[in-house]
């Protein structure tokens, strides 16, 4: 008997009858257990091929068919069949209340999803536009596509053939993820070599005559290039990386430049030849003057034009127009170069060379004294000239004669070269004439503390003149014509009148001197005064020649002190005290004098005051 049911507990009674209609009841209780099925539980992993992984959710002990007569016990199995095609597989378990459970599959004969990239180049100048291409081979349809490129930062891309630019050059790893409708997915990977052309060239050229183009100056000498002239010119080099051309007639040059084996770029140029450009300056000059002059260009087809003294032309002079204006210049050379409209340029030269006198007088103006000698020095500046000299008034015809002029006179000189050029000078010489007298115009004789005048006297052609009176020490305004003497012994003044600051005369005065002695009677006291306000010896005083300091004193006749000082220009005493008038009688005196020779005096007496 088999029960059927959900799982539970049961009592089952069982009745027995024979056929007698004898019977017997049986009692028995029993237990249903939940039985366990493996649908939903139990995936096939096709995406390999004929390897099919075989897994199950439930963990349950049983045996594996996988419908190609072959077997397993391993709760998940891996298992490879030999061939392609339907296959039951089941699986039957020993333990109680586990279902059978069996599946169809598809082995497929390889992966179910093959992934595989290619790329090609589209374009590689200065960026890299490389397209990607999905090469996957597959059994059923393809739901995405995951792209990843290893640059920084990392392209992504979800198309199935991306066009993908890179500006850097670089090996990259390009990565695809290819995923069917089943979730199976293949991955493959590829390294890319990244390679730029980072060269252009320029798509017009022109080149004059005479000249030639270089097409490509900045050319990489990492890069392949390979070229071809439209008409062919069959006098350059095809691989070069910088050819050098001149085609007679317009030509197109077209290149193509490699990096790598994918990385290509095409560019050309058109190079066409352009007319000459001509120019005519006129023939060499000589000139005798350093008056400007105008340089006219001849002929030419020239725009613009450049001017110099140099043959490089650096510096060049600051005009542009066909015509130079110069001051000529010893050898002179003007360079010129015409531009026509064509940008072709041609030079020529002219040499304008001033060839004239180039002397110096030395000095041109003179001043000698009368009865001198003087060179009149003519240089030669330009040793490369040879002159010759015709002097007014007449002289020998040398560049430096010597003349002795008895009065102011203008030479004149007339000095030629070998061209025929000449220029001429002056020379003035200024003849001064001097004489001075010399004479005193005060006392010949002095005493101490005296002073006398000199005078000079000049008889000169020349209103600049100067004096110097020696010796100076006992002289005030020395530098002048009439000085003021005041020596201290008898001397004799030299006077020096200059003329011009270069022509002298002396002459000579002496001054007689007589030194007093410190003592009587060049140191005098009178006897008596008068002090009545005549103006005639009103006052009492000491008198010499040459006090230098003195002490005088008066007493009364009771030795009361009625007058004092120690001044040697003090007016004296007037008879007086403490502002009274005294009386006529008889006073003491006291005198201590020092003369300017260093000599003392000493004396006393007395004095009458009288009315």
């Amino acid at each position: 008997m088999t029960a059927t049911g959900p799982a539970g507990t049961y009592t089952v009674t069982v009745t027995v009858t024979n056929q007698f209609d004898c019977e017997r009841i049986f009692t028995t209780e029993i237990t249903l257990d939940s039985s366990i099925s493996l649908e939903g539980a139990v995936t096939a992993d096709l995406c390999m091929g004929l390897v099919v992984d075989f897994e199950s959710s439930v963990a349950v002990v049983g045996t594996w068919d996988f419908g190609d007569n072959t077997t397993s016990n391993d709760p998940n199995p891996t298992h490879t069949y030999a061939q392609s095609g339907m296959y039951t597989v089941s699986f039957s378990s020993t333990e109680n209340c586990v279902l059978p459970f069996d599946t169809t599959i598809m082995v497929l004969p390889e992966a179910a999803v093959q992934a595989a990239i290619s790329n090609n180049y589209e374009s590689c100048s200065n960026v890299a536009l490389i397209q990607f291409t999905d090469q996957t081979t597959h059994f059923y349809d393809i739901a995405s596509w995951d792209w990843a490129f290893s640059t920084s930062p990392v392209q992504t891309s979800d198309a199935q053939n991306p066009l993908i630019t890179f500006s850097e050059e670089g090996t990259i790893t390009a990565t695809l993820i290819v995923t069917d409708v089943n979730g199976c997915t293949g991955t493959a990977t590829m390294p890319v070599e990244v390679r730029l052309v980072n060269d252009t060239i320029s798509d017009q050229q022109i080149f004059c005559p005479g000249e030639s183009v270089a097409l490509n100056p900045d050319f990489n000498p990492n890069y392949d290039y390979n070229w071809v002239s439209v008409p062919n010119d069959p006098n350059f080099d095809p691989t070069s990386q910088n050819p050098d051309v001149a085609p007679t007639d317009p030509t197109v040059y077209t290149v193509t430049i490699g990096n790598g084996a994918f990385c290509f770029f095409t560019d050309s140029v058109t190079v066409t030849p352009q007319p000459a450009a001509t120019v005519e300056l006129p023939d060499d000059r000589e000139v005798c003057s350093d008056e400007q002059l105008t340089i006219n260009i001849q002929n030419s087809n020239g725009v613009t034009f450049v001017w110099s003294e140099n043959p490089n032309f650096d510096p060049v002079l600051p005009n542009t127009t066909d015509s130079l204006t110069i001051t000529p210049v010893k050898n002179g050379v003007y360079y010129v170069m015409a531009i026509n409209a064509a940008g072709c340029s041609a030079t020529d030269v002219i040499k304008v060379n001033n060839t004239s006198v180039n002397v110096d007088a030395e000095p041109a103006n003179r001043s000698i004294c009368l009865g001198d000698s003087t060179e009149l020095t003519q240089t030669n500046l330009d040793m490369d000239d040879t002159l010759t000299y015709i002097w007014t008034p007449t002289l020998d015809p040398i560049p430096n004669p010597v003349v002795t002029p008895n009065a102011t006179t203008t030479y004149s000189v007339l000095a030629t070269n070998q061209f025929g050029c000449a220029d001429s000078m002056q020379f003035n010489v200024n003849v001064v004439s001097i004489a001075v007298t010399a004479e005193v115009t005060g006392k010949d004789t002095i005493c101490p503390g005296q002073s006398t005048e000199l005078l000079a006297t000049v008889t000169s052609n020349s209103t600049d003149t100067t004096y110097d009176w020696t010796p100076a020490g006992s002289l005030t305004g020395a530098n002048t014509a009439n000085p003021t003497a005041e020596p201290t012994e008898t001397t004799i003044y030299t006077v020096t009148a200059l003329a011009e600051n270069l022509c002298p005369d002396t002459a000579t005065v002496i001054v007689y001197f007589m030194s007093g002695e410190c003592a009587e009677p060049y140191i005098f006291v009178p006897k008596a005064f008068t002090p009545n306000s005549d103006g005639n010896n009103d006052f009492f005083i000491v008198r010499g020649l040459d006090i230098k300091e003195v002490y005088f004193v008066v007493w009364d006749r009771w030795g009361e002190k009625v007058y004092e000082t120690n001044d040697p220009a003090a007016q004296g005493w007037d008879g007086t005290f403490n502002g009274k008038e005294l009386t006529p009688d008889s006073y003491a005196w006291y005198l201590s004098v020092t003369c300017g020779n260093g000599e003392f005096y000493v004396s006393k007496g007395d004095v009458t005051l009288l009315k």
